[in-house]
């Protein structure tokens, strides 16, 4: 399954694919068109446009004292929508083929956006400054769930 994941990191690096993703998710975005979502929130700059068509992402790999990496699919930040500074949101999108790998796939999900949460300290906030936490999501894109 090594290259159905690589394809999908691929698909989901894609801003529109991104924007399509966040403009149904995340009422900050509902109102948006995406490719406005595209060109000025995912990884933006506030009051600039990107035109690139692919995210550059952030770190994607996070080192667990006394345990094994944890691996995001994707992640990256878009900047608050309707904000003058930089108010990141951190997103994290993993494709999900394996519905039963042992576990409640929601426990994972909460997992991954708690190490998002801690991931902010030292880096987006010093000491326990902790109203500076920046909002974390993560969206999963599941092909052909099992039925219930």
């Amino acid at each position: 399954m090594h290259w159905y994941d690589a394809k999908c990191k691929r698909v989901l690096s894609n801003k529109m694919v991104l924007a399509h993703l966040l403009k149904a998710t995340m009422h900050e975005f509902a109102k948006i068109e995406p490719e406005i979502i595209a060109r000025r929130y995912i990884e933006g700059t506030p009051g600039e446009e990107n035109d690139c068509k692919n995210i550059r992402g952030l770190r994607n790999e996070r080192d667990s004292p006394n345990q094994n990496p944890s691996f995001f699919d994707i992640i990256f930040y878009v900047l608050l929508p309707g904000s003058k500074q930089i108010i990141p949101i951190f997103i994290n999108v993993e494709a999900q083929t394996d519905y039963t790998p042992g576990y409640d796939l929601r426990n994972r999900a909460v997992f991954y956006a708690a190490c998002m949460l801690a991931d902010q300290k030292g880096s987006v906030f010093e000491k326990d400054n902790y109203d500076n936490l920046c909002k974390v999501c993560s969206i999963w894109v599941c092909p052909e769930p099992p039925k219930p």
